[in-house]
């Protein structure tokens, strides 16, 4: 596996992790372990350098 398909794969891992941490959220409110878990994943989006696509403002800014 090439490391472009790798990062593809933990990219859509990510995403998956933010939509099962997004619904708990969602019916359990903010509790200690969903904080942990949103901890984790920015951490993983950090170490592999993949932004999180929801929180974009301008799409072609340059930074």
């Amino acid at each position: 596996m090439s490391d472009k398909d790798e990062l593809f794969l933990k990219q859509v891992q990510l995403k998956n992790k933010q939509r099962a941490l997004d619904k708990q959220y969602a019916s359990e409110g903010l509790t200690d372990e969903v904080l942990e878990k949103q901890l984790e994943i920015n951490r993983l989006r950090h170490e592999l350098d993949i932004p999180d696509q929801t929180n974009f403002v301008y799409e072609n800014f340059v930074q």
